[in-house]
């Protein structure tokens, strides 16, 4: 009796959930509609802008590591041990190309900035000069430490700031292709903000439909789940159609998800209000899928090597000055969990940043605003070192042992060099499966080319040593035979080491922590 009447019990409440899902999405429906039949009149197409007044660069921020989420600095001034702050993201074409990211900010018409009670979000350097006034700005280079000036107008301007988050929640390399495959959700959003007497047809009709009261009486504002087709054949404002990544290479269409929010907020809802929310109306774009990267891999370092991936997500709806990317601190957030957990295979993850970067393509007119994504890799190398290197070494060393056989003989000296070279010749196609096919050698294929070398000149040596001993010429077999042995094996080390050297000194950015020092 017991288990029937739970299992009534669990068919009830199913039915309940199931007629609240069905009627949440009838009233969605019906709003959508609404939309579609007042479009011109609720502005739909209209996205989100802000009026601002600044110089046309930001100061560079850092995350904060010891930050938690509900942590007000989040994000922090970048500085240098000086105190001086740092050039960040540019917000002007006309700045790209006269100042740079990371740059030291020395001074503004005179003014050392160290000195300013500046504070992210609440007082930055604009509001220390007057609307329309020329600031002349000294700056220090980074790249080569040199002081230069620049007068810089404040301006005023209308900007939309989308927030773009991107998660990281895999990563697989394919080096035969130049390409890695990034499982990723992607969060873009548009959110609009209303004053109290002037709250937008678009907003008041969300509240009406999806304002609501939960069993204690208490207002709460529902969301609308729609699909793709279904926001986008309304032709409204959409984050999920503005942005791109410039170095992508497919998409998995079979395994892509898309799906668009609406939710709107209200200082009338405690809840919201304690969240930090006000009137505000948000569109979200989110989707998840397998996403497909061009990269270019340095491979001369190989097996020694390290490795950048880069995902740089581009605006490419509105120039630069129009609208510009606001990544949130979660996505930095999910980057460095990522990182802590290491989970690429056959790599490390080293480091990880995110950087905003203007793009501008060959056809386009205006730059555009993009932020890069960049995971720094190494290379684990034990199983190179250890099944690869080592057995290449040990077997060199067992090729050059043949001269302690005597030169008379020669079959036995001849079998074990020939054997040691057909070995290394079957390593040579062990590695050639998993590398693309290079104009260029990498660390390895120098090691291999260098051991097939020394592993010819035992073969010479012992043919030579056996005429000159077939010649009664035996102190010359013998100072033949005295430093092949002395000099062999020992000047094909030290060459294996000046060829890394060689390689990490032309090539230092791509050298693995094992073997950078040698730069």
């Amino acid at each position: 009796m017991k288990k029937k009447f739970n299992l009534f019990f669990l068919i009830f409440i199913f039915s309940l959930i199931s007629f609240a899902q069905a009627n949440s999405k009838q009233v969605c429906d019906l709003l959508l509609d609404d939309y579609k039949q007042n479009y011109t009149e609720y502005n739909l197409d209209t996205i989100p802008m802000a009026d601002v007044n600044k110089f046309g660069f930001a100061f560079q921020v850092k995350f904060n590591d010891k930050s938690t989420i509900d942590d007000s600095e989040v994000w922090i001034f970048d500085r240098n041990e000086e105190g001086y702050y740092k050039v960040g993201k540019i917000e002007n074409s006309d700045l790209l190309g006269k100042i740079f990211e990371n740059d030291l900010i020395i001074s503004a018409n005179g003014k050392d900035l160290r000195k300013l009670d500046i504070e992210l979000y609440e007082k930055e350097i604009e509001e220390f000069f007057e609307d329309n006034e020329k600031v002349n700005f000294i700056f220090k280079s980074a790249s080569n430490s040199q002081n230069y000036s620049l007068e810089i107008k404040k301006l005023k301007s209308s900007v939309s700031y989308p927030f773009t988050d991107v998660y990281v929640k895999s990563i697989e390399i394919d080096e035969k292709n130049n390409k890695f495959n990034a499982g990723l959700e992607l969060n873009f959003q548009y959110s609009f903000s209303y004053e109290d007497d002037g709250f937008d047809p678009i907003y008041t009709k969300a509240m009406e439909y999806l304002l609501r009261d939960d069993s204690y009486g208490k207002k709460y504002s529902d969301l609308c789940n729609y699909t793709a087709n279904e926001w986008q054949s309304l032709k409204a404002a959409d984050p999920g159609l503005n942005f791109e990544f410039e170095n992508i290479h497919s998409i998995n269409q079979n395994l892509l998800v898309e799906s668009y929010v609406l939710k709107p907020y209200s200082i009338d809802i405690p809840e919201d209000v304690k969240l930090g929310w006000g009137n505000e109306l948000t569109i979200d774009y989110y989707a998840r899928g397998i996403f497909s990267f061009n990269t270019n891999f340095d491979l001369r370092n190989f097996p020694f090597d390290k490795q950048k991936l880069v995902m740089h997500l581009v605006d490419r709806k509105y120039e630069l000055e129009k609208e510009q990317l606001a990544v949130s601190e979660y996505s930095k957030r999910v980057l460095n969990d990522f990182s802590e957990k290491n989970p690429i295979n056959g790599w490390n993850i080293i480091s990880n940043r995110l950087t905003y970067s203007p793009y501008k393509g060959p056809n386009d007119v205006y730059f555009y605003d993009g932020v890069k994504f960049e995971i720094e890799i190494e290379r684990k190398h034990s199983y190179y070192l250890y099944k690869v290197i080592l057995p290449i070494l040990l077997i060199l060393t067992v090729c050059w042992s043949s001269l302690w056989v005597t030169p008379r003989e020669i079959e036995s000296r001849l079998t074990i060099t020939i054997v040691c070279l057909l070995s290394l010749i079957a390593y040579n196609f062990v590695i050639d499966k998993e590398l693309p096919k290079l104009e260029y050698l990498t660390i390895l294929d120098w090691i291999i080319l260098t051991s097939y070398v020394y592993a010819t000149i035992p073969n010479f040596l012992s043919i030579y040593s056996h005429k000159l001993i077939s010649s009664k010429n035996d102190d010359m077999c013998l100072k033949v035979e005295s430093l092949g042995k002395k000099y062999g094996i020992t000047s094909y080390f030290i060459i294996i080491l000046l060829i890394i050297a060689f390689n990490v000194n032309i090539n230092p950015e791509n050298a693995s922590g094992l073997i950078s020092w040698m730069g």
